[in-house]
């Protein structure tokens, strides 16, 4: 038969959106102030799971103060991140991401944020006293 065999081409793409969900970044710890070393990241994907790029996510910090970059869009593979720079206070830190309606949203993310190691010493009181060699100082 001329003309055979005939060659078609196909290209798939994914859906809309349907699901959000953690993708890295969560559970770190660092010091009160720091920036963390993993930014916080989602993956978008739709109802088959495959990712879904060009989504715009929306980033909050939800506790403890600090900020949280944002917002952020999916890229290829359905990934958005955002770099979270903890608050001054010690202790549990939350921040979210966000894309209404879709399953899954917001993800929350959480980080410890820890005392640094002491950096200065300063006088607290008792500076510039007298007293006789052998007795107590007030």
């Amino acid at each position: 038969m001329a003309g055979s065999p005939q060659t078609f081409t196909a290209t798939g793409t994914s859906g809309g959106a349907t699901t959000i969900a953690l993708n890295a970044g969560d559970a770190q710890t660092d010091t009160i102030g720091a920036t963390l070393a993993t930014p916080y990241s989602v993956k978008v994907t739709d109802s088959h799971g495959n990712p879904v790029g060009g989504v715009g996510v929306t980033w909050a910090v939800t506790a403890g103060g600090g900020s949280i970059t944002g917002p952020s869009t999916t890229d290829g593979t359905g990934v958005a991140t955002a770099t979270r720079t903890l608050g001054t206070g010690a202790g549990t830190q939350t921040a979210s991401a966000t894309v209404n309606g879709l399953t899954g949203s917001p993800v929350a993310f959480t980080a410890t944020a820890t005392h640094g190691g002491a950096a200065t010493i300063a006088i607290n009181g008792g500076e510039n006293q007298t007293a006789q060699a052998g007795t107590a100082v007030a």
